[in-house]
């Protein structure tokens, strides 16, 4: 499963990113704070 995540630079976004990750899905992400991004994406 393909997911899109926004709000992901923080919180709960970031936290769903990681979750669905963990279980093998692709995860888009998107959010306003793109050093985070980078680093959630890492």
């Amino acid at each position: 499963m393909i997911v899109f995540i926004t709000g992901a630079s923080a919180g709960f976004g970031a936290a769903m990113a990681r979750t669905f990750v963990r279980h093998g899905h692709q995860v888009i992400i998107c959010g306003r704070r793109a050093d985070r991004l980078r680093a959630l994406a890492g």
